[in-house]
């Protein structure tokens, strides 16, 4: 059963990486100036984020093919 344990890391990554962007908005939000301009930095801040974890996503997807893969 350890011998799975780095692969089952692996799938729940993109939710914790979700989790851990959710968290820094919510703390950032507060302290971020009011202004209409400098608030959708926030938004700019979400979206990059988001794209960075479906990257994540996409390559940690390809790479347990890759090891799931039977060796010949």
């Amino acid at each position: 059963m350890r011998a799975n344990a780095p692969a089952t890391i692996l799938a729940i990554l993109p939710e914790i990486l979700l989790l851990s962007l959710g968290i820094l908005v919510l703390i950032v939000d507060p302290f971020w100036k009011k202004d209409e301009k400098r608030r959708a930095g926030l938004g700019w801040l979400m979206a990059v984020g988001l794209l960075v974890i479906f990257a994540a996503s996409i390559f940690l997807a390809l790479s347990l093919i890759h090891i799931s893969e039977p060796t010949r």
